[in-house]
């Protein structure tokens, strides 16, 4: 079995520890509508505990908290964990923050369904995948969520690549990388299209909550470099027609598509082959 993919090493999933990338993320795109409903019909109507795997700031769980019985937030970043604290939902009594890996944190089986949003790429799959088959009802399902946004340029597609500190990036299907090594078995599929309308500087910031793209990881040159150009690209776009805007009491918006897909199935337990991690 061939190894992860090189970007997903683990010293790279640590930027997600950096306060700046935690500050950074709430300016990511929310969720387009119908993922919370995907997700509760998931459950099922016997309702249950929900787990949120490498949960970040809680997006996904602080969403689904008043609809289910519990939350485990898991997520090893207490810059993460800090930041979700402070968003709207994220001192409910339903909601429980883990700061911990996954493949080590205190779970309290068992889960009627367990979401993984932009997260579970970043484990140690061979553990991963078998601790949440343990955790999870008989019968219950992992959610795997992804979220993709963008200009959808290719001025934008070159400019990413060059600025990104992941310079080994190679594309992959998380999916097809699980199935392959024998740890999850796809039951469905849907996929949401939503609109995002963040300021030319929220978008910029949005950048900076990924891996890649961690100022204290690019250098303060380097990120106002980036940032410099990434703004006139998008002030380029929008003059040229190639984004919309629309009015704002704070300035222009951008017109942005979001797209999330969710794929859901069954984890395989730790008799089955683990493959590579």
């Amino acid at each position: 079995m061939t190894d992860k993919p090189p970007q997903l090493r683990p010293e790279n999933a640590e930027a997600f520890e950096l306060e700046s990338v935690a500050r950074a993320y709430r300016h990511r795109p929310p969720y387009p509508a119908g993922v919370v409903d995907a997700l509760l019909s998931l459950l099922g109507s016997d309702g249950g505990a929900v787990l949120d795997a490498g949960c970040g700031t809680a997006e996904l769980g602080r969403a689904l908290v008043e609809s289910v019985d519990r939350v485990d937030a898991v997520d090893v970043s207490e810059a993460m964990i800090a930041e979700g604290r402070r968003q709207e939902r994220g001192d409910h009594p339903n909601l429980r923050w883990v700061q911990s890996r996954l493949e080590d944190a205190d779970l309290r089986p068992p889960y009627g369904l367990a979401v993984a949003g932009d997260s579970l790429h970043w484990m140690e799959w061979g553990v991963a995948l078998p601790r949440l088959h343990d955790a999870l009802h008989p019968g219950a399902w992992l959610a795997i969520v992804h979220r993709d946004w963008g200009t959808g340029t290719e001025e934008e597609s070159e400019l990413i690549p060059r600025y990104s500190t992941l310079q080994d990036y190679q594309p992959y299907d998380l999916g097809r990388e699980l199935v392959t090594r024998g740890l999850f078995t796809g039951a469905g599929h849907l996929r949401f299209a939503g609109t995002w309308h963040p300021t030319i500087e929220e978008y910029v910031e949005a950048r900076h909550s990924q891996a890649g793209f961690a100022r204290d990881r690019m250098g303060p040159a380097r990120a106002a470099d980036f940032d410099a150009e990434l703004t006139t690209l998008l002030q380029h776009l929008v003059t040229a027609g190639r984004v919309r805007t629309r009015p704002d009491d704070g300035g222009d918006r951008l017109v942005l598509r979001v797209v999330a897909q969710v794929g859901w199935g069954r984890p395989a337990g730790s008799t089955r082959s683990a493959g590579s991690a």
